[in-house]
């Protein structure tokens, strides 16, 4: 029971150490929000049959 009260704080210590976000790279443009892609653009024309 003490070995696990000892590795588990350990444990968790090594978790969070794990999971820090590395620097970005130099050099790369700022960035904001994500613009959406345009819708295309779409002609409605009838067929032969009247069907559009």
């Amino acid at each position: 029971m003490k070995r696990r009260i000892l590795v588990l704080p350990l444990l968790l210590s090594l978790t969070a150490l794990a999971q820090k976000t590395p620097p970005l790279p130099v050099g790369l443009p700022a960035y904001g929000p994500l613009k959406p892609a345009p819708a295309p653009a779409v002609k409605v024309t009838p067929m032969p049959n009247g069907m559009t």
